[in-house]
């Protein structure tokens, strides 16, 4: 309706690369050659078409949705359809539970269920990464209205939210984990985590000065000062009893610069001068100096920095934190970093809140009123623990807390913006401001999307020796979800700033991060991306591990199924004259959005148009929210 499909195809063969080969991948697990599809049809008779006056967006969405038609295979024990981590000859082209939650919410839109129904039937009762399956599954119902599945599913389910039990804290009353069982090495917790096993020692402290920041990078406004000193030079010297500790250099935050610094290694008692010794300001890390040098495996570095006594003017540093690897790749102290302190984790415990909420629910279809109530009893009680316990007030953002020490991690990590991905936080001016981050380059806002750690942290992009950090490169896997949570807050809340603009200048950075490296022609979707260059990070390609046809549809189309009506509320830009998506299948029924701002494109005039099965239902002059009673 509205838009040739084979017509559609035809244009987008080069994007859709196997467009005319069969889906039938083969490997040690998966062998469907039983029954084969020809992508070209499977498309025509599955997948929503759109039309947009934004062609990349519009190709990126085919692209997206040929990644998840190549992670689709079927599986030779029982004969039903799963989505793999990646494309076949590809890194983890296996059932990786860490992204499910992801894969159920995109593959939700595919018309014929079987797929997704098969995929969730041979889940595993057991959880292995951390992950938000549950909440996908009821968003899965909302779309095709699949109640009996709903209820089939239901013990798996449980077992699944049970199978957390022992990483419950009772008396805290939150979930606690590590990030790597997220699936999130390297954050901010694991950079601090080794920091605080160096010892920083001043050459000179002037009163009411602080190392506090330098040695933990937990103190903010205080610093370390030389004032007063009289010394032409000052120095720091930091030690550890790190085996396998290459340094590799220094960033150091200034509160009034050095006139120039030299670094030393401590060779068998003796300092010795470092070469190659480069300072440098990069524009990107705001205000931070990058001082590098050769790399040593030794235990004390000194950093001396001179002063300017003619003028009176002496060093000060907010931060002084190291940069290096451990080798060998894969010793205790490396993944000491990749994994860092057990912590009770926002991500962890939105996932697990808004599970109990789904199971409530399903529990009450199925008449175990009592199941239901124990259930939502659970999401509440998590929901308010998070909020209460989780909110840092002074920084204005839900932050992660060491479970041993029971010290709060300083540092913004953007996977906090799931509370408002899954609408468990507080519609207030308070919480609402959090999303200011979202938007502003002092924040998470990079030239290629949303950082996963702020971009003022000291450890912002810390180089380590491991190509999956939390710590800056822009992650598919969480920018979608803080995508999906600041739909849901345009859509659902009151008190805050965001509009649709910055919706879709978000959602162009994505679009933006899908070319293979350095190209501007061939896409690509790897696991993250640098935040400022064109360029993914780590190699696994295909990697079907994040949404973006769910942000099309749900997000930017605005089609949003609740449980008795359907909401339509489009945040497409002012500047747009038109659009289509049509065969969107919702429960029963097809729906086609329609806008023709100047009534010279689809030839049926000007206006909003809304159809449920080739009826028009709706027709406005403007673009606008509207509602459809299921």
């Amino acid at each position: 309706m509205f838009l040739d499909k084979e017509r559609v195809l035809e244009d987008k063969k080069d994007i859709l690369k196997h467009l005319f080969d069969k889906i039938g991948h083969s490997d040690d697990v998966h062998e469907n050659d039983s029954e084969t599809l020809l992508q070209k049809d499977w498309y025509i008779e599955n997948v929503p078409f759109i039309s947009l006056p934004d062609k990349l967006l519009e190709d990126v969405y085919y692209f997206r949705w040929q990644n998840l038609l190549l992670s689709m295979s079927k599986k030779r024990s029982d004969g039903r359809w799963e989505f793999c981590e990646s494309a076949p000859g590809e890194w983890y082209h296996k059932y990786i539970d860490c992204a499910q939650g992801a894969h159920v919410r995109e593959a939700r839109w595919i018309k014929n269920k079987k797929y997704l129904n098969d995929y969730l039937l041979s889940t595993p009762d057991k959880i292995s990464y951390k992950e938000y399956l549950t909440d996908s599954v009821w968003q899965k119902y909302l779309v095709d209205g699949d109640k009996d599945t709903l209820i089939n599913l239901y013990e798996k389910l449980k077992n699944r939210f049970h199978s957390l039990d022992n990483s419950f804290d009772k008396e805290c009353g939150l979930y606690f984990c590590t990030g790597t069982t997220e699936g999130q090495e390297a954050g901010v917790n694991c950079f601090d985590s080794v920091e605080r096993e160096f010892c920083y020692t001043p050459s000179f402290t002037a009163k009411g000065s602080s190392v506090d920041s330098l040695s933990d990078n937990l103190t903010d406004g205080a610093f370390w000062s030389c004032e007063g000193s009289e010394n032409a030079c000052d120095s720091i010297v930091v030690s550890h009893d790190f085996d396998d500790f290459y340094i590799t250099g220094v960033r150091a935050w200034f509160k009034n610069e050095s006139k120039s610094v030299k670094v030393y290694f401590d060779k068998n008692g003796e300092w010795e001068e470092a070469g190659n010794v480069s300072v440098s300001k990069p524009e990107n890390f705001f205000g931070m100096t990058l001082i590098t040098f050769d790399k040593e495996c030794v235990k004390k570095v000194k950093i001396e920095f001179e002063n300017d006594l003619q003028k009176g003017e002496y060093t000060s540093l907010y931060e002084l934190v190291l940069t290096y690897n451990f080798e060998p790749w894969g010793c205790e102290n490396f993944y000491k970093v990749i994994s860092g302190d057990e912590s009770y984790r926002i991500n962890m415990n939105t996932f697990q809140a808004a599970a109990a909420l789904t199971l409530s629910k399903i529990a009450s279809f199925a008449g175990k009123e009592q199941e239901s109530v124990f259930y939502f009893e659970k999401y509440k009680s998590l929901s308010e623990n998070i909020i209460k316990k989780m909110w840092n007030g002074d920084k204005g953002w839900f932050s992660e807390i060491i479970k041993e020490t029971g010290k709060t991690v300083v540092g913004r990590e953007s996977n906090a913006y799931s509370m408002w991905s899954f609408s468990l936080a507080p519609d207030t001016d308070e919480f609402g401001k959090a999303w200011d981050f979202a938007s502003d380059e002092r924040g998470f806002l990079a030239p290629f999307g949303i950082t996963s750690l702020e971009r003022t942290n000291p450890h912002y992009m810390q180089p380590f020796t491991h190509a999956c950090l939390w710590n800056g490169p822009v992650w598919p896997y969480t920018f979608s979800m803080t995508l999906n949570g600041m739909a849901n807050l345009i859509n659902d809340y009151s008190n805050h700033s965001v509009n649709k603009e910055i919706y879709f200048d978000l959602l162009s950075r994505f679009v933006n991060c899908h070319f293979d490296n350095h190209s501007t022609t061939v896409f690509a979707v790897r696991e993250d991306h640098h935040p400022e260059n064109n360029h993914w990070i780590a190699p696994a390609k295909n990697y079907n591990h994040s949404t973006f046809v769910d942000n099309v549809l749900n997000g930017l189309m605005g089609i949003r199924p609740e449980e008795h009506r359907i909401v339509i509320n489009p945040l497409v830009p002012d500047a747009w004259d038109f659009f289509c998506v049509t065969d969107v299948s919702v429960g029963q029924d097809s729906i086609t959005l329609l806008w023709d701002k100047n009534g010279d494109k689809y030839g049926v005039g000007c206006g909003f148009f809304v159809y449920v099965n080739e009826t028009l239902v709706s027709k406005t002059e403007d673009l606008q929210k509207i509602e459809i009673l299921k």
